[in-house]
């Protein structure tokens, strides 16, 4: 399983750091032909980047407006904080 973090406490719109399960990112990207040298360069893949905000949109779909997340962040590595931002 992935982490995510939502920041966005007294700011203008909410945004989520996402830490994936690397070994379902991985099985996932091979079934899609995105070669990749570094879990960098793989968070930084345009089609990975629109398998995470395609998550975060079906998300989005049950939440009012103000509580929708604007912003999907893909970090390499494999924890986030726990304590608030």
């Amino acid at each position: 399983m992935g982490i995510a973090a939502i920041v966005g406490d007294r700011r203008k719109f909410a945004a989520v750091l996402v830490s994936p399960n690397f070994g379902s990112l991985e099985e996932w990207r091979g079934e899609n032909g995105i070669p990749f040298a570094s879990r960098e360069e793989l968070v930084a893949n345009p089609k990975v980047q629109a398998l995470y905000e395609g998550i975060v949109e079906g998300v989005n779909a049950n939440l009012a407006r103000f509580e929708k997340l604007k912003r999907v962040l893909l970090v390499a590595d494999e924890s986030l904080p726990t304590m608030a931002l």
